[in-house]
């Protein structure tokens, strides 16, 4: 069975809102992992966005 196979079944396609959960759960992970907190200095408002994210779902 094939990837374009396991995708093509409805059970296993994700949907928008998991996609985005996701999407937020990994940029999470980035800023937690961001070394000497560089990223947060260059785009201090990501985490505001990151908050506004999450009250829209």
């Amino acid at each position: 069975m094939s990837l374009e196979d396991i995708s093509a079944k409805p059970e296993n396609r994700e949907s928008s809102k998991g996609k985005v959960k996701r999407a937020i759960a990994n940029i999470e992970a980035l800023v937690a992992s961001a070394p000497a907190m560089k990223i947060l200095n260059t785009h201090t408002d990501a985490s505001g966005e990151l908050a506004e994210a999450k009250k829209k779902m």
